[in-house]
């Protein structure tokens, strides 16, 4: 178990709890044009709450469109509708779907 695995156990605090300060970062970072800052923001709230696939597609949007990394993109994107088959999310699924088809120059019709 690790060290965030047990001291998430000390007390109930929520997702949101957790990850606000690194979204205060994002935002901070992507103000600042700092791309990078906010993929390694983002990452880390996604390990402590990935269970929020809203920071996930919002690093694959920052992969995509910011840094031209299609790859990482992708591997997001794909990671995000692998976890709503059980539980499909339209608005987020059609999100991540109409991220995909841009990589593939594939326009919305």
């Amino acid at each position: 178990m690790s060290f965030i695995d047990l001291f998430k156990n000390k007390r109930n605090y929520s997702e949101d709890e957790w990850i606000r300060p690194y979204s205060q970062r994002v935002k901070e970072a992507l103000r600042q044009g700092n791309l990078p800052t906010a993929i390694a923001y983002l990452t880390k709230a996604n390990e402590l709450a990935p269970e929020r696939l809203d920071v996930l597609l919002m690093r694959a949007q920052i992969y995509q469109y910011g840094l031209g990394d299609f790859t990482a993109a992708l591997k997001d994107y794909r990671a995000i509708l692998l976890q709503l088959e059980n539980e499909p999310d339209r608005e987020l699924a059609s999100k991540c779907k109409a991220g995909m088809k841009d990589m593939m120059g594939e326009s919305e019709s």
